[in-house]
């Protein structure tokens, strides 16, 4: 059923379209909110319309329709978008730089290929043939169907019947993939492997340690023996598998596009890396009609194996699916090679201990479920904190993190950050006193100062203050490094791991943007913004990391990431006054090519406090995790592509926006609520922070009820109300909105007296015990 021309009209005259996610458990990122007029102001279309919303609906392709009615005024979700929003992004990105790279014997050598007994392959090849004969017809077939509907050079577009025909190529594959991990031969000493599978759909779980993780599925999957391939998690994937019928969808149709195929791929290593986030690189064996080929996605990009005939290059795919399922280890198939998964028994003196310490919080049944990782730290280029001195670690240390990530990124070609509760492990034992610490993992880019580096650097300035200004809100550091190869010095970066990995003589020289797996222990224990008990312990931690980033700034440093995910609350009952939350993650602090750094004077009135030019518009795609919580002008620079100083109350306006996100995350994970009460807080919530394209954010910034939906009269304590409006107004009024008969609104920058003063207003007129839990 085609959209109502009506509809079409109202969408496109609508001057504040905002993002909307999930739909019957799929995501959704891409929609236009329309306010329409009540029905009985416009009869002449009231027929129409409500036709079209009465059981009705468009196919997938074309979008869904839906009504909700609030008040006055009904609005209309059109979903005019799915997943492509996001790969759209993704293909960008891939785009830029060179990021897909075809690279065969770089691919063949990293998955050993050659490895695989060669009178195995034979025989299994001709077997194989003979046996799976009319597999590979059917599959061939499906192949000539749909590139003689589409033709060979239109690539096939998404939808109910698209998926149908892919779910064709499950069963003839399955059988494929049973027969290779079956087929026994007198050269094979392994009586038992891991194979391949189709129709993951139905049997992957979700990933509930990460808040709004994507309900969508690869078309298969490779899992090791043992492992379920009816019910299973991400984290058990040992690489994934990518179908399309077509032919076109795996080949560029211009030099420099990239393969459909490539971008979904790219869109399922990013989950795959986020659910197992001590994972390095991601493996995807990519069918696209009769032919396949391995993509291995990192950090900085693709790089893919050549194309193959799936019948003229049976043995390659014999090969490729022998050692996903099981000739290959866990690092060669981008584990970490410095972590290992920790398998201990229930009677285990280790796991007794963890038990003992995960009992002490309020996740423990989440926590002891999910398995424990040793993880090593050790290299030359160590930096430790005794007295803001850099030294060089002779031992390893090595820990052990406790539950599931307290943070997990989900952005791809970033710095796939995610952090962790640990304690220290020496031999097999936790020694006393049990000190609960903070492990970080993240790339980093190498023509960038390491976060360590940074903390090193503000130590030094901190031995020169004369004032001895006590330090607030800043998360404390213990020690750091970049991450290195084991029993070698040369550090885990997408460079090494492409050549060296693979025992490469020669390798490339770095460039300036190579990502570099950097690690760190923080001593300041904390937990995510959204879990607080009560509105006071939010405003007293976001006072505390905004007097922190204050301090940096009078020192000279300027955070420029300020996020969600950058400010923890304190995990301890009583913390000390101005440690109640702290911020983190200071690696954006510094900037050397990106950004041009030049002495002004600071508000506090010390010099040598730095402002930032942008040189170089694609900082924001780097940014794509947190431009959610950037501030408009800034947006707005990206948009346009033009330059722009990165300011003090750039930061302090991201403050605000981390307030209305964590406020609208934490009533949307509140338990008992009334299911109206539910459907709208999560249209709130969706609506305001549900899509990371630019346009969208920059949109719903000007929505007149993003700081305050009339639902929250019901659920917010009326401080909290009256400072969300208060920060509305000051964030609308350090920048000109509109242009009325030519004459501008006043700008007035915020300030940290500004918004400190909001925060604490509103914090001590808070009663201490929860208002909504």
């Amino acid at each position: 059923m085609e959209m109502p021309e009506i509809v079409q009209q109202r969408i496109q005259r609508s001057t504040h379209p905002q993002s909307y996610t999930t739909h019957n458990g799929r995501l959704w990122v891409e929609a236009v909110l329309v306010a329409y007029p009540t029905m009985n102001s416009d009869s002449s279309n009231s027929s129409t319309l409500s036709s079209y919303w009465s059981g009705s609906s468009a196919s997938s392709e074309d979008g869904h329709i839906k009504k909700i009615s609030t008040g006055n005024t009904a609005f209309i979700t059109v979903q005019i978008g799915t997943v492509e929003a996001v790969r759209d992004t993704l293909r960008k990105r891939l785009k830029e730089d060179g990021r897909v790279v075809r690279t065969p014997g770089m691919v063949a050598r990293r998955l050993r290929l050659e490895s695989v007994d060669e009178a195995f392959v034979k025989a299994c090849k001709t077997a194989c043939l003979e046996e799976c004969h009319e597999q590979l017809q059917t599959l061939e077939s499906l192949a000539l169907e749909a590139d003689r509907k589409r033709g060979s050079s239109v690539p096939e577009t998404g939808g109910k019947k698209a998926k149908r025909r892919e779910k064709k190529m499950y069963s003839p594959l399955n059988d494929l993939f049973k027969f290779v991990g079956t087929y026994r031969h007198i050269s094979q000493d392994v009586d038992v492997r891991g194979t391949c599978h189709c129709d993951a759909e139905k049997a992957i779980k979700g990933e509930e340690h990460t808040t709004g993780f994507p309900r969508i599925f690869p078309d298969g999957v490779a899992l090791a023996h043992g492992c379920d391939h009816g019910s299973f998690y991400w984290r058990n994937v040992r690489a994934f598998i990518e179908c399309k019928t077509s032919t076109s969808q795996g080949e560029p149709s211009r030099s420099d596009s990239v393969p459909e195929t490539v971008v979904q791929g790219a869109d399922y290593a990013r989950l795959h890396l986020s659910a197992d986030p001590f994972r390095v690189f991601s493996v995807g064996l990519l069918i696209y009609g009769f032919t396949f080929m391995v993509g291995i996605y990192d950090q900085d990009g693709v790089c893919l194996s050549a194309p193959y005939h799936l019948r003229d290059n049976l043995d390659v795919f014999i090969r490729v699916v022998y050692q996903l399922g099981h000739g290959l280890t866990d690092a060669e198939l981008g584990r970490d090679p410095t972590v290992e998964e920790l398998r201990l028994s229930q009677e285990d003196p280790l796991r007794l201990t963890l038990n003992g310490i995960v009992n002490e919080r309020v996740d423990a049944v989440k926590s002891r479920t999910f398995p424990s990782y040793k993880i090593t730290l050790k290299t030359s280029d160590t930096y430790s904190m005794e007295g803001g001195r850099k030294r060089i670690e002779t031992e390893e240390t090595t820990w052990v993190t406790i539950g599931p990530p307290i943070w997990s990124s989900l952005s791809y070609l970033g710095r796939g950050s995610a952090v962790w509760r640990v304690v220290a492990l020496e031999g097999n034992q936790i020694p006393r006193p049990r000190e609960v610490l903070i492990l970080k993992n993240a790339w980093r880019r190498s023509h960038r100062d390491s976060e360590s580096r940074i903390y090193v650097a503000l130590r030094h300035a901190e031995k020169g203050d004369k004032n001895h200004t006590y330090r607030k809100g800043i998360a404390e550091f213990r020690l750091g490094a970049d991450v290195t190869f084991p029993g070698r010095v040369e550090a885990i970066n997408t460079v090494n791991l492409r050549f060296l990995f693979i025992g490469g003589s020669e390798i490339p020289p770095q460039t300036p943007q190579t990502p570099v797996l950097h690690r760190l222990i923080l001593e300041t224990l904390g937990k995510s913004l959204w879990s607080f008990k009560d509105f006071q312990e939010l405003l007293l931690g976001m006072c505390a990391a905004l007097e922190g980033h204050k301090y940096l700034f009078s020192k000279g440093i300027l955070h420029r990431d300020i996020s969600a995910g950058n400010i923890m609350l304190s995990s301890l009952a009583n913390p000390r006054p101005g440690m109640e939350g702290f911020l983190m993650d200071l690696e954006y602090a510094r900037l050397d090519s990106i950004a041009e750094i030049s002495t002004m004077k600071s508000e506090a009135k010390t010099p040598g406090a730095t402002q930032t030019v942008f040189k170089d518009a694609r900082r924001g795609a780097e940014m794509t995790g947190t431009l959610q919580f950037m501030a408009a002008e800034i947006l707005e620079a990206l948009h346009e592509e033009t330059t722009i100083q990165h300011k003090v109350h750039h930061d302090l306006e991201s403050f605000v926006w981390v307030l209305v996100y964590v406020t609208s995350r934490h009533l949307n994970e509140l338990k008992d609520l009334p299911k109206k009460t539910r459907e709208k807080l999560r249209q709130h919530f969706v609506g305001s922070f549900g899509s990371n394209k630019l346009e969208d954010i920059l949109t719903s910034r000007l929505a007149p009820r993003l700081f305050f939906p009339p639902i929250y009269k019901e659920l917010v304590p009326l401080p909290m109300q009256v400072l969300l409006v208060k920060l509305r107004r000051a964030v609308h009024a350090h920048f000109v909105l509109t242009s009325v008969e030519g004459q501008e609104e006043e700008v007035k920058p915020l300030t940290y007296d500004i918004v400190l003063d909001l925060f604490n207003t509103a914090c001590r007129s808070l009663s201490p015990e929860p208002a909504v839990v």
